[in-house]
């Protein structure tokens, strides 16, 4: 979707040293007959996290389709979303992974509530560069309450994001910085601390040559 933009964000995202998901071009054929071009987007499971360098650790959301009449979009839906861990059956049998379900949870629950400072549950450095990533982009959809994807690091103990579908880029005069008045997202909900965004990160990463070849 619009030609090489998820490429590029997935490629932005893993030079930036975060969760980045195998994306791959793909040629069809049905009944003998070529179809067109296809794109694959890699999805949550074990599987990215691994190729990723990570420890195995809980995937979530916060669902804001279990919402009912609330606006899903609305500040207030990111302090309300449900919890939603993927391959919970999965997490169920293993002891370890149940243990850190029920500690990601319970840090989420009390950042959401004030009881935690946004700083002790989200790693800021990364969702720093997420943000910058997301804003170079143009493509404000991944900062989205219903797009936001979450990794628990085991051994930090802290929350990275995990990118997804950069697809919808939109003009910054339109949108406004996803990391302007301590929003994390257009959509996601004020959180209160501007630890996430971490603005300083923005020129240090920027600087790195190899944009230049992007876009020289």
């Amino acid at each position: 979707r619009n030609y090489m933009n998820e490429v590029y964000f997935h490629e932005f995202l893993r030079r930036a040293g975060l969760v980045a998901r195998r994306y791959e071009f793909v040629f069809i054929y049905l009944n003998g007959q070529l179809q067109p071009l296809y794109a694959v987007e890699e999805n949550d499971g074990p599987e990215l996290i691994a190729a990723n360098g990570r420890p195995p650790g809980i995937q979530f959301h916060l669902n804001p389709e279990a919402l009912d009449d609330m606006q899903p979009n609305l500040p207030f839906g990111w302090y309300f979303a449900p919890f939603e861990a993927y391959n919970q059956s999965d997490i169920a049998k293993d002891p370890v992974m149940a243990g850190e379900l029920e500690r990601t949870r319970g840090a989420v629950d009390r950042m959401r509530s004030g009881a935690a400072h946004p700083s002790e549950v989200l790693d800021a450095g990364k969702w720093g560069r997420f943000l910058a990533i997301a804003e170079l982009m143009g493509g404000h959809h991944p900062t989205s309450l219903n797009n936001l994807r979450y990794y628990s690091n085991p051994q930090s103990g802290l929350i990275e994001p995990t990118g997804y579908d950069n697809s919808l880029i939109e003009a910054l005069s339109k949108t406004g910085l996803a990391g302007a008045s301590r929003v994390l997202g257009v959509h996601a909900g004020d959180m209160k601390d501007p630890a996430p965004c971490r603005k300083e990160e923005w020129p240090r990463w920027l600087e790195n040559p190899w944009l230049d070849v992007l876009f020289g």
